[in-house]
């Protein structure tokens, strides 16, 4: 399975206390699936999917940010089942939201996350940036999701990014979720700045996952 982003979507959804949202298509036995949200301050209670049944997905990271008490919150669910998943986000109160969901193929099927690291910045301007992390392995794809309270036009690979080759895959509910990717083949602190057209608060996340390798599966004892 090829290494890397494979699909993902995005959008918002009013206020509920049960919050759905679906792949666009298929996802491939194997793969890592990843969902950020902007919510309010409700709390989460609990991240499941159809297909792969009960399983809690796993947090991430999770930051509150500015005076209306948003929260940015990452979650993932690696080594799924195949089919079309619909992921269900539940919350103490009705909250609305601002999700992406991605899927991302030739990731460790084990404890995929190397690395992990999130940010805000409560004082509104045009420039923001992915929280810095250091890698422990070598082959990974990095992942940054930033929110805001409105809705802008980006400009990413700002002067200082490293490195400065980030790919937009999402953009949601006029750009206020948006979710950028880059592989990279060594270890290294990286992080990615980016402007905006126009002034906001926001919060940020850069996550790390492990490109699988044969030795993450164990295979079955041959008895002579």
């Amino acid at each position: 399975m090829p290494f890397g982003f494979i699909q993902g979507t995005g959008g918002f959804s009013a206020s509920n206390t049960s919050q759905a949202f679906t792949f666009g298509g298929a996802v491939t036995a194997g793969s890592c699936l990843a969902l950020a949200m902007r919510s309010n301050s409700q709390s989460i209670t609990g991240v499941t999917d159809n297909v792969n049944g009960a399983v809690a997905w796993t947090q991430v990271r999770q930051t509150a940010w500015n005076a209306l008490g948003n929260q940015l919150s990452v979650y993932i669910f690696p080594n799924t089942a195949s089919g079309t998943p619909t992921v269900t986000a539940t919350f103490a109160a009705a909250s609305s939201v601002d999700f992406a969901i991605a899927e991302y193929g030739g990731v460790a099927t084990s404890s995929p996350v190397d690395v992990s690291a999130i940010q805000y910045n409560d004082t509104a301007g045009t420039a923001v940036s992915l929280p810095s992390i250091t890698t422990t392995n070598a082959n990974d794809v990095l992942i940054g999701v930033y929110v805001l309270q409105n809705g802008v036009t980006w400009t990413d690979n700002v002067a200082g990014s490293t490195p400065n080759t980030w790919t937009n895959r999402i953009g949601a509910d006029g750009n206020i979720i948006w979710w950028n990717d880059v592989i990279v083949s060594s270890t290294g602190t990286y992080f990615e700045n980016a402007t905006l057209s126009a002034s906001e608060t926001y919060a940020s996340c850069q996550f790390a996952l492990k490109q699988f390798v044969a030795a993450d599966v164990l295979m079955p004892q041959a008895w002579m």
